[in-house]
């Protein structure tokens, strides 16, 4: 059996308030049947999201792998930050002339105290290290520490660069995608124009402040410490 699952949006945990975000759950529910000698492809144009969320999914497709389902991802459009690590864990890559691949540190916000805040730091530097590098030496045509400079740097990079630094195989087609917008794109560094402009019409940028000089910033996401721990110690 053959199944399609289409990360087409931010990546985070199931809300409410909004059904158009990917959550482990929803990988969950649609690859329940898949069995041994089963296919799941993947494919991605998501600006990345809930960083511990994506490892839920990670441990997620790595199970998958391990019953004898092979995974192969296709970047679509753009695999952004955690999406990026995401896609590490199929068993074949695939790009197009048009796809991107961002890589940059993990990130995270906690709202607790000093000890609650150095624990959230701990953590991801533990999916730095545990998930995300393991992940991306898989692929790597680089070494580790050219490969840590370019995380630390936020490096984005076309369909040329990806294959130059990963070991993707190359679609020779242009995909035809719609450019996504997401509130994400304003935490990062080097957004390309491409996404700027389209992200620019849909969501204003946030400002740093209100009239009153509360911050009006919303959160990259609320750390459920004690979940994410024990999915650490899954992957």
């Amino acid at each position: 059996m053959e199944n399609s699952f289409y990360l087409y949006s931010e990546i985070n945990t199931p809300s409410p308030w909004d059904d158009e975000t990917i959550s482990a759950s929803d990988l969950k529910e649609a690859t329940k049947d898949l069995r041994q000698g089963d296919e799941l492809n993947l494919y991605v144009n998501s600006p990345g999201g809930s960083v511990f969320e994506a490892v839920a999914m990670t441990a997620q497709l790595k199970r998958l792998r391990q019953t004898g389902v092979t995974v192969n991802a296709y970047i679509d459009g753009l695999a952004a930050s955690a999406a990026s690590f995401l896609i590490m864990t199929a068993d074949n890559v695939y790009v197009y002339n048009t796809s991107m691949l961002m890589i940059h540190k993990p990130m995270g916000m906690c709202f607790g105290n000093a000890a609650e805040m150095l624990d959230t730091a701990e953590m991801l530097e533990q999916v730095e290290n545990a998930t995300m590098m393991p992940l991306y030496n898989r692929f790597s045509k680089v070494d580790e520490p050219t490969l840590k400079d370019m995380i630390a740097a936020e490096t984005w990079m076309d369909a040329d660069q990806i294959c130059e630094t990963f070991d993707f195989e190359k679609i020779d087609a242009d995909k035809v995608v719609n450019n996504i917008s997401s509130k994400l794109f304003g935490m990062y560094k080097h957004v390309p124009d491409r996404f700027k402009k389209i992200d620019n019409l849909k969501n204003p940028p946030i400002a740093d402040s209100d009239a009153d000089g509360n911050d009006q910033a919303e959160p990259t996401e609320k750390v459920d410490l004690d979940r994410y721990k024990r999915i650490l110690q899954t992957v």
